[in-house]
């Protein structure tokens, strides 16, 4: 069986709060586990401790390589446009499948054994800020110098959206071409949040401040174009954004999705028979229910 990551999401003290989560991270989980694409970790489960602490857990195949950002960190002549082709793809299927990540970043995206990009965390992180706490609260929480304008800016705080993700991979995009992070001159989070409220998408960092030089015109053009209009009915939409990102160059991938399927039965079946716990069907039949009618509106955590 091959290695699998169990990554602890959130730590759960006060009963009422984690039978709130678990509907919640349910919810998610279940929709994540029917997803399938070379572009997007592939997830197992979620693995629930209840002593001596709490936990929820995820648990999904291991990559050796980390997140992108360390990726490119350690591999700095790596060829960035392949990478970034992956998550458009990824955030493509994401979108026809009407979910919305909400936390795109390099941080949030990691690289397989053989070079691709697959996107993890979507919806995830944020369920685990909303589902403790007001809109307003949340939203103060997001990855400030990756989201989009509306999301910190608007007296009435709305949720990601399909439009706010395009707006955050165009940062993505700014991170791994030049090897910053987005609004870097920006020395607190307050000068972020001026920027973003007037309108100011990242700014071209000058040669001298490049960590990576890898952002040519064509791209920068495109993504001041694609992603960083101010009005989010103006952006890109993901289909449009990756037909234009190909047209920079093609690569082709080789799925290796099947290969996990394997694995994943693998853990499984492992983990039951270490387990004297069993299934409440009547549970799981439960949260199908209510899983069911939320599904038929776009799949944002609520």
């Amino acid at each position: 069986m091959g290695r699998v990551c169990v990554k602890l999401v959130v730590r759960v003290i006060e009963r009422e709060c984690q039978a709130q989560l678990l509907m919640a991270f349910a919810r998610e989980a279940i929709l994540w586990a029917h997803m399938s694409h070379e572009n997007v970790l592939p997830f197992y489960g979620v693995y629930a401790f209840t002593a001596p602490t709490q936990k929820i857990c995820l648990v999904s195949p291991l990559m050796d390589n980390g997140s992108l950002h360390e990726y490119l960190k350690k591999n700095p002549a790596t060829p960035r446009l392949p990478l970034v082709q992956d998550v458009v793809n990824g955030l493509l299927y994401l979108h026809q499948s009407k979910i919305v990540h909400g936390d795109l970043k390099a941080a949030n995206v990691l690289v397989s054994d053989d070079g691709r990009a697959l996107i993890t965390d979507f919806g995830l992180s944020y369920i685990a800020m909303t589902t403790l706490m007001d809109s307003t609260k949340a939203n103060t929480a997001l990855t400030l110098n990756w989201t989009a304008p509306e999301l910190i800016c608007d007296e009435t705080p709305t949720r990601p959206t399909k439009a706010s993700d395009i707006w955050s991979f165009g940062c993505l995009c700014y991170e791994v071409f030049t090897g910053l992070f987005p609004y870097y001159q920006c020395k607190s989070s307050g000068q972020v949040v001026v920027a973003l409220s007037r309108g100011q998408p990242p700014k071209r960092p000058p040669p001298e401040d490049l960590a990576c030089d890898q952002l040519d015109d064509r791209i920068w053009e495109l993504l001041g174009e694609a992603c960083w209009k101010i009005e989010p009915q103006d952006r890109y939409e993901c289909e449009a954004l990756r037909d234009a990102l190909i047209g920079n160059g093609v690569r082709q991938r080789r799925s290796k999705v099947g290969q996990w399927e394997g694995q994943k039965s693998a853990f499984w079946a492992d983990m039951r028979s270490r387990s004297e716990s069993r299934i409440d069907h009547g549970r799981v039949k439960s949260i199908l229910n209510q899983v069911s009618p939320w599904c038929k509106s776009d799949r944002v955590p609520r």
